[in-house]
């Protein structure tokens, strides 16, 4: 065999090589989708969101993040289930564009996931929806809240 094709084909199993480690990296390791919720410009409040409500609109997905729009109580119900990974905290303006939140807005705990089962009268067992709530502000707005999270509301039977 010449020492030209010798060449090729060492050439051409190096970049076969390079090309499945490529693919293996991008498949394992892509980058994890974020959480980007979207509240109304100014808002500060309890931001509630109910998981897998049927006649609800699935969670759309911009630039690989699961977007959650936020109404202008606080709320947003989905019929997607609860999705893992960094949390977003974006403003929508009036004319609908949409910013990153100012520097010093924070997504404040004072909330959290929230979900299971309780015991009804004569010992049933109804499933709750799960439930993630937490406070839209700046830490001082948290502590001056005059209310604690609505969440509850979601598990009231209609």
């Amino acid at each position: 065999m010449s020492s030209s094709l010798k060449k090729n084909r060492s050439l051409l199993g190096a970049l076969t090589v390079l090309s499945v480690l490529l693919l293996l990296y991008l498949l394992l390791f892509k980058p994890a989708s974020g959480n980007r919720y979207i509240v109304p410009e100014g808002y500060a409040g309890w931001v509630v969101v109910v998981f897998g409500q049927q006649g609800s609109a699935p969670l759309e997905r911009k630039d690989g993040d699961y977007v959650y729009p936020i109404d202008s109580t606080g709320w947003l119900r989905t019929s997607s289930p609860m999705k893992p990974g960094s949390v977003k905290l974006y403003y929508r303006a009036a004319d609908g564009s949409v910013k990153p939140a100012p520097a010093g807005v924070a997504l404040v705990n004072g909330g959290g996931t929230h979900g299971g089962s309780r015991s009804e009268a004569g010992g049933e067992q109804v499933e709750l929806p799960t439930v993630v709530d937490f406070y839209v502000g700046t830490e001082e707005q948290y502590e001056q809240r005059t209310s604690e999270s609505p969440r509850a509301e979601a598990w009231r039977r209609p």
